[in-house]
């Protein structure tokens, strides 16, 4: 995940989920990864974005809670506009998101720092979905071998939407997204290869990253989120909230 918070990655794990069963049947229900009552509204806007907004679309939210939706900005008319240049595009959507931002703040008397903007991400999670039919098979397969619920494998949606060479600027690389720093304990990064982009050795260590993350968390929620976030970084937020539920967790932060 590039632009959302880490400790989301549970919520979006959850709205995939939900987005991916409107084009598809095949995902098994399971009371581990429905949302509680306290999570559904925030399971509901992360569905929203990831179904119904595009890439070209956005939500305006609070930025302490995206259950509070102040207002929407569409800036497909400035993206299919043919008679202008690029650098003249990325201009109209600053000014058009700016003003649109200001707008919102007025309306809502609310200062323009505490707004956030959420993009849609419906075209990036259809494209995810065409490409998911060549890796989910193999996915669900090693995840089954390790015992592990077949939701999980859905966290690629989040990660890199199935992009198998996808890279983030902190170095996470592959399907799987996986940091250098978990990657070289397992060998799977020597002088001679980096087996993080060969999508079933990645799988592999995936499956091997959350089981052990469940084992020592003892919850798949906690274990989803030590999975983007580290073991470390959540055992931290565990004694910040002095809890294990997940919904303190992100209350604290």
């Amino acid at each position: 995940m590039k632009s959302l918070t880490a400790l989301f990655l549970l919520l979006l794990i959850q709205a995939t989920a939900f987005a991916v069963t409107k084009w598809s049947s095949s995902l098994p229900k399971s009371s581990d990864f429905s949302p509680s009552v306290e999570l559904t509204e925030r399971v509901d806007f992360w569905r929203k974005i990831y179904s119904e907004y595009t890439t070209k679309q956005g939500v305006f939210h609070v930025a302490s809670d995206p259950n509070f939706v102040l207002g929407e900005v569409d800036l497909t008319p400035i993206y299919n506009n043919a008679v202008i240049n690029e650098r003249e595009k990325r201009k109209q959507i600053k000014i058009t998101i700016e003003d649109k931002r200001t707008e919102v703040a007025k309306k809502w008397k609310i200062s323009v720092q505490k707004i956030r903007l959420q993009m849609g991400l419906k075209d990036r999670m259809e494209k995810a979905l065409f490409l998911s039919g060549r890796y989910l098979p193999m996915m669900e397969k090693v995840f089954r071998k390790n015992g592990l619920p077949i939701e999980l494998t859905r966290i690629v949606f989040v990660e890199s939407s199935f992009n198998v060479l996808a890279q983030s600027k902190v170095g996470a690389s592959g399907l799987w997204q996986i940091m250098p720093s978990v990657a070289r304990p397992h060998g799977f990064i020597t002088n001679a290869y980096d087996k993080r982009n060969h999508p079933v050795y990645a799988t592999e260590l995936a499956a091997r990253i959350l089981k052990e993350n469940y084992k020592k968390l003892g919850s798949w929620p906690l274990a989803i989120t030590a999975y983007n976030h580290g073991l470390t970084g959540v055992i931290r937020m565990k004694a910040k909230a002095n809890s294990t539920n997940i919904e303190d967790l992100i209350d604290s932060t």
